[in-house]
């Protein structure tokens, strides 16, 4: 995308930065796009299936299973490979998401699947706004062996490589997304992927704000007053997971009790994709053993 002046799609922007100050819901239609929940059914997209998200929960269900369309890469074909080891999370599991990511495209068109024998890798696109110019991209990982998923976001652009999204709310050290607080239970393994695609996406527009508008939209949590000092700003919602601006809320007491030595090792901790992650994603190289890296 060019200069921000040069996207009309600012005021959309705003609005679904409001929204998320507001009550923290917005709504994903179908291709990942976001608008306010207040907007969804004057969307150009109303034509498509949309589905509320919040930051207690996606509201979208499981996808059901469709015939294949094109853009299916890997093992992608009928079922996982023969002779596969039941995995160590249960079958039921690897039922349910066979059956979903037979249809997961209706929702996420493009998606290109990978299926081993104790996971699967997927690399899905989400459009985000009307006229962006640029797209996300998200590269996933399931795995079987143990119950653990594990995300990595990046910008797409037609004519250049894919750049990493980052670092606000990713994890240490390898910069995979962080796109909810885990104790809220806000998505759990065995839950349909589609619903966490659509968090993913969610995230990303908040992403797309902070770099535009200069803030963070929406609730958010840093659970270290070093990593609220350094990245926080005043008028965003604070840290601490309430609904005070950072500016009004943990700012003063977080400047009065930082450490030199946490704000070193916060300084220290690089949030980087491995290696593998950036070939999947930038074409060079197909996707490592899902059991290393999730």
């Amino acid at each position: 995308m060019g200069r921000a002046h040069e996207w009309d799609g600012l005021q959309l922007l705003s609005a679904i930065g409001e929204q998320l100050d507001a009550d923290g819901t917005v709504n994903v239609v179908d291709g990942g796009f976001v608008v306010p929940s207040t907007a969804a059914a004057h969307s150009s997209n109303s034509g498509k299936e949309t589905w509320n998200v919040s930051a207690k929960g996606a509201g979208r269900s499981a996808t059901r299973p469709r015939q294949r369309t094109p853009g299916w890469q890997g093992t992608s074909g009928g079922s996982w490979p023969a002779g596969t080891a039941a995995p160590l999370v249960g079958e039921s599991v690897r039922r349910e998401y066979e059956t979903e990511l037979s249809g997961l495209e209706l929702h996420y068109p493009g998606t290109q699947i990978w299926r081993q024998e104790l996971g699967f890798w997927l690399l899905s696109r989400s459009q985000l706004l009307e006229g962006l110019g640029r797209r996300a991209l998200f590269l996933t990982g399931v795995s079987f062996a143990w119950p653990a998923v594990r995300s990595w976001g990046f910008w797409g652009h037609d004519l250049a490589k894919p750049i990493w999204i980052g670092p606000r709310h990713t994890n240490f050290n390898d910069g995979s997304i962080c796109s909810f607080e885990l104790s809220d239970q806000t998505w759990t393994y065995g839950r349909p992927i589609v619903q966490l695609l659509d968090l993913q996406t969610v995230w990303a527009v908040r992403h797309l704000h902070f770099e535009l508008f200069g803030r963070w939209p929406g609730r958010q949590v840093a659970h270290y007053a070093v990593e609220r000092v350094v990245e926080s700003v005043d008028d965003e919602l604070c840290g601490c997971g309430g609904l005070i601006r950072y500016g009004m809320c943990c700012k003063p007491r977080d400047q009065g009790c930082k450490q030199v030595s946490d704000a070193v090792a916060f300084a220290l901790h690089t949030r980087r994709p491995p290696a593998p992650v950036m070939a999947v994603v930038n074409g060079t190289g197909s996707p490592p053993d899902v059991t290393e890296y999730i």
